[in-house]
């Protein structure tokens, strides 16, 4: 609810006032992002980049190192990754504003040793500190909805909290604990934990680590009902793109997210799902 709460505000917010400056259209590549719109996210990424908006750098870096776009729908040549990466690090180490969403690109450079010499247990303190900087936040925080009615959608609060990078935070801390990376232990329970803490904190990646390692008996699963809503809201947004922005790689994520069954379908239920992916093939070759 709260997610797609964020899209529609944020879409009326494009709808009344276009990108217009650098900032803006940096902040209007930063909600294509979230909308998993990657090409067209990279595009004004790009623009923010070439106008002065170093940060923008790190997402470029992003979208390059993850593949997460379509490379043949740009007509120019795109940034290496690395040197993207290398930019957004002297950039987030020199600034003085060293707000949570600097520490937090600091730590996951360092973390992945991109743009940098890797380094986990500097990463794991900046993580640890985006944590202290917001322990005053709860779950009930971030449960931003909608009242529907004839007249429009009315936010019920901001939604510019749930933006905040506490759950990516939470989500690699998981990751140290899941995997006994330097400097702790491995620790399932806590690492599990802290994946719960990440899906609060609105990291949709964090549940669906947590399906793919602890939902294996789905009838025992503790979180059904979060786990198909999540389903269903990430078929919504990648059909969306293939509606709007068609590409290979828009296709292929929404024909696997058909084929990999939805939570709990098992026979002939699962198979009716995985046939939506059927004519998406033959719109995804159009593309080629």
């Amino acid at each position: 609810e709260a997610e797609h709460v964020i899209a529609i505000s944020d879409t009326l917010k494009w709808i009344d006032q276009p990108p217009a400056s650098p900032e803006s259209r940096y902040a209007y590549g930063l909600y294509h992002l979230r909308l998993k719109d990657y090409n067209e996210a990279l595009r004004w990424l790009l623009f923010a980049a070439e106008d002065g908006i170093t940060a923008a750098f790190f997402d470029i870096g992003e979208c390059l190192h993850r593949n997460l776009i379509d490379i043949s729908v740009f007509s120019q040549q795109l940034p290496d990754a690395d040197n993207c990466f290398k930019r957004a690090y002297n950039f987030y180490t020199h600034t003085a504003a060293k707000d949570s969403t600097a520490l937090f690109r600091l730590g996951y450079m360092q973390r992945y040793g991109l743009g940098c010499l890797q380094d986990t247990s500097a990463a794991f303190a900046l993580f640890l500190k985006i944590q202290a900087m917001h322990a005053n936040l709860v779950p009930d925080d971030f449960n931003i909805t909608c009242n529907y009615s004839i007249e429009g959608s009315g936010v019920s609060s901001t939604a510019d909290i749930c933006k905040l990078p506490l759950g990516d935070a939470c989500y690699e801390l998981a990751l140290y604990y899941l995997n006994g990376l330097t400097p702790v232990e491995k620790n399932i329970p806590k690492g599990r934990a802290l994946l719960k803490n990440a899906s609060d904190f609105h990291n949709a990646e964090a549940l669906l680590l947590d399906f793919e390692l602890f939902g294996q008996d789905y009838s025992a699963y503790e979180y059904q009902d979060d786990i198909r809503e999540l389903y269903s809201f990430i078929i919504g947004q990648y059909g969306r793109v293939c509606d709007i922005h068609p590409s290979v790689k828009a296709y292929e994520r929404l024909i696997a997210m058909y084929e990999n069954g939805y939570p709990g379908d098992e026979g002939q239920r699962k198979s009716d799902f995985a046939l939506k992916a059927k004519p998406l093939y033959k719109k995804m070759e159009a593309l080629k």
